[in-house]
């Protein structure tokens, strides 16, 4: 038979193991000496999303608007005990998605493309070579003159947006706008 004591032991040396795993996985930015919002073990920081206190764009974009994180091209997250990167300054991005690309190619994020196929085209998502196959699709949809033209009829469209919502919600009773059409 197997003791109370021998018990004990063993669950101590379980949750010592997790432990030191966990503060182990904690310091991957701190060691890359990267600006980063201190996580909860086992949790990350997805602690507010799992409690369903806010979503992960939102969550997101606390992080992204975080006063200690200011003036960082770059900040550190973890989405449980995985570490993922933050990046604010538009030169890294640029740098990230078009120049060193190859090294950023297999990110954690994954479609199926089975159950999920316009999920599986988004350009976050897709993974090589299907991300290199859509980029060349897309890329001559977005240079620099089309952009300029698309602009006044994005704006156009937003502006007529705006209103219908405005007026929605002056005349809604539940303050609840339904945006469908």
């Amino acid at each position: 038979m197997v003791d109370a004591t021998t018990i004990l032991l063993i669950v101590i040396t379980i949750l010592t193991a997790v432990f030191v795993w966990s503060r182990r996985t904690y310091v991957y930015w701190q060691r890359r000496r990267v600006k980063f919002v201190r996580p909860n073990h086992l949790l990350g920081n997805l602690k507010d999303v799992l409690k369903m206190q806010n979503s992960f764009a939102l969550q997101l974009r606390d992080f992204y608007f975080n006063e200690r994180f200011v003036r960082e091209p770059l900040v550190g997250i973890y989405l449980f005990h995985q570490p993922a990167l933050l990046l604010r300054d538009l030169q890294v991005i640029r740098q990230v998605l078009i120049e060193d690309f190859v090294n950023f190619s297999h990110r954690f994020s994954k479609c199926d493309t089975h159950q999920d196929k316009m999920g599986a085209l988004n350009l976050f998502f897709a993974r090589n070579p299907e991300w290199r196959d859509i980029r060349t699709k897309l890329s001559p949809v977005f240079t620099s003159a089309k952009l300029k033209q698309m602009f006044s009829l994005m704006e156009e469209c937003c502006q007529e947006l705006k209103i219908i919502y405005q007026i929605s919600v002056k005349w809604s009773v539940q303050k609840i706008v339904l945006i469908n059409e």
